[in-house]
């Protein structure tokens, strides 16, 4: 079977590139594959990982992060590369990577009389315009139920919906080795966070809580890995609180999961998230996380059992329960094994990729 993905994406292979290139490693042998993307890193990941890549760096114009995310030449210059990829490839059926590129997924598919799987990885949908995104689609695929949950309410859609997590592949230096070594529990608190470093990601949370937590007398120390346009913002925060010293900027790692099974614990302080990948790529290395309660977090937890699911990082009550559980590392490692165990239960790439092939064969038979 021939699938044409379509991704739009940032500069660096960070979240939605990595599931996409778990979906071609699990399905090898029984997808081709050829990727359509905007940015050069995930164009030179696509082919070292043995597919083929098209980039098109017009697209970017339609990302939801430039303003304004309708433009005209990069939706012309992105369907003219899917008719081109198209005509070249002859795919069975388009795969848009992400919900704003069925801009450019529905008319290639509609002039190449293909059907269109689309992935939605955020809960909010908010414009006309995405609403009808969605609802194009042949097929969408939800990464988790509160992503699911407003297009189970639309009053109308063209075709089918999935639940079907991300299939996550731990990297390579991330192994099984890895993920059965816990952190030494001496020395500072090692507190994680992972990311693109973005407003919506709130890692300034992040920040204030090491600032108070070290206000309190405990010893912790901070890692971002990651990398984005708040960096700056970001570095300045840490300066003024007085924690620069305590912040160290790993940008974007390649070996994350093998960075986080050293990590005492993970924060994740967005604002929203479909799902909350690092969590369970934390997880599967035994580092549990404290997080946001948002969207499809608590999909990734179990609460008080392999992680914490917290109302917000800054208010006093809040901060005095993620304070009490950091003092008790014995307590953290606990539930880092019970999240490895629950994330390798609940999230089997395996399962995933089987799930997405189904989708595929449904369209195409």
């Amino acid at each position: 079977m021939k699938v044409l993905y379509i991704h739009l994406g940032g500069d660096h292979v960070a979240g939605s590139e990595r599931s996409l290139l778990d979906v071609l490693s699990l399905s090898r042998g029984r997808v081709q594959a050829h990727v359509l993307c905007n940015a050069q890193a995930m164009a030179d990941a696509v082919r070292q990982a043995g597919h083929q890549a098209t980039l098109c760096r017009e697209m970017e114009e339609l990302s939801p992060w430039t303003e304004p995310p309708w433009r005209i030449a990069g939706l012309s210059a992105g369907v003219r590369a899917g008719l081109a990829c198209a005509d070249r490839f002859g795919p069975d059926l388009l795969h848009a990577n992400n919900l704003w590129v069925n801009q450019i997924a529905q008319p290639v598919a509609l002039m190449r009389r293909r059907r269109v799987v689309v992935h939605v990885r955020a809960k909010t949908i908010r414009s006309g315009r995405e609403l009808s995104l969605v609802r194009l689609a042949d097929h969408v695929i939800a990464i988790s139920r509160s992503v699911a949950e407003p297009i189970l309410a639309m009053r109308w859609r063209r075709g089918g919906l999935s639940v079907i997590h991300d299939p996550i592949c731990l990297d390579q230096g991330g192994g099984d080795a890895q993920a059965t070594a816990e952190p030494e529990r001496i020395g500072p608190l090692r507190l994680a966070a992972a990311g693109r470093l973005s407003a919506e990601k709130g890692f300034d949370r992040c920040i204030r809580l090491l600032a108070w937590l070290r206000e309190r007398g405990l010893e912790a120390e901070l890692t971002v890995y990651g990398d984005g346009p708040e960096r700056g913002v970001l570095e300045g925060l840490s300066r003024t609180l007085g924690v620069a010293t305590s912040v160290r900027w790993a940008g974007f790692r390649k070996d994350l999961s093998a960075r986080l099974a050293g990590a005492d614990v993970l924060l994740v302080s967005s604002h929203r998230e479909g799902l909350g990948r690092v969590i369970v790529e934390a997880a599967m290395v035994g580092t549990a996380a404290i997080s946001v309660d948002v969207d499809g977090t608590g999909e990734a937890i179990e609460d008080g059992r392999t992680g914490l699911l917290v109302g917000d990082l800054e208010s006093l009550e809040w901060r005095e329960a993620i304070l009490e559980l950091l003092c008790d590392r014995d307590r953290l490692a606990r539930m880092g094994r019970r999240a490895r165990e629950f994330c390798r239960r609940e999230f089997d790439p395996a399962a995933s990729a089987r799930a997405t092939l189904e989708v595929y064969r449904r369209l195409v038979h």
